[in-house]
C-alpha cells in the first residue's frame, strides 16, 4: 500500500509581497509552487498513479495559497478519479462526497458547475 506523501513547505525569509502566506505561520509556499504541484498530480493521474494524485490534490485544497479554482480543480479530480473504472479502490459515493464538497465550498467556480452536472447524471 501507498502511504501518502505530504508536501514539505520550507521555512523562508522573504518579505516578497507577490508571495502568499502558506500552511503555518512563518512559512511562505510560493504560488509558482503550486501551480508545479498541481502538474506532478495530473502527471500521476496521467499514469493511473491514483493513490499518488489524490495525496497531492488534497495537499493542494490544504494549501492557503492555492486559488478556490485550484482547490476546486482538485476536488473535481479526485472525485472524478473515485469514479475511474480503472481506479481498483473506484467507489461512486465517495466520488459524490466530493462533487458535493466542491459545489458547496466552491460553487462559483466553473467546476462546480461540471460537478452538479456530474452529480445528477450519478443520482
Amino acid at each position: 500500500a501507498c502511504s501518502p506523501k505530504r508536501l514539505e513547505v520550507k521555512p523562508t525569509e522573504s518579505l516578497d509581497p507577490t508571495h502568499t502566506k502558506g500552511v503555518n505561520v512563518g512559512y511562505t509556499f510560493y504560488v509558482d509552487e503550486v501551480k508545479a504541484t498541481m502538474q506532478k498530480a495530473v502527471e500521476f493521474n496521467n499514469k493511473s498513479k491514483f493513490d499518488e494524485a489524490i495525496s497531492i490534490y488534497l495537499d493542494i485544497i490544504d494549501l492557503n495559497a492555492a486559488s478556490d479554482d485550484e482547490k476546486a480543480e482538485s476536488l473535481w479530480h479526485i472525485g472524478s478519479i473515485y469514479q475511474n473504472f480503472f481506479y481498483a479502490k473506484k467507489n461512486v459515493n465517495r466520488a459524490k462526497d466530493y462533487f458535493k464538497r466542491l459545489v458547496k465550498e466552491y460553487p462559483a467556480t466553473e467546476f462546480a458547475a461540471q460537478a452538479k452536472q456530474e452529480l445528477d447524471r450519478l443520482n
